[in-house]
């Protein structure tokens, strides 16, 4: 996933293929009746995305 991350944030805000790939990795793990998720990591740059994210969100 960070090389996966490293390649998506290469690509700038405006490139056609950009993901915006960030927050937290988790794991859904499905059964007949039940879903449960597991938080795996936290991507290093989490907090400042976030911090981006709102500040735009206000404008």
């Amino acid at each position: 996933m960070l090389k996966l991350k490293e390649y998506d944030d290469k690509l700038g805000d405006t490139h056609p293929n950009k993901v915006g790939i960030g927050g937290h990795m988790e794991v859904c793990i499905l059964k007949e009746n039940s879903l449960h998720i597991e938080r795996q990591d936290i991507f290093p740059d989490s907090a400042s995305v976030y911090q981006r994210i709102l500040a735009g969100c206000s404008k």
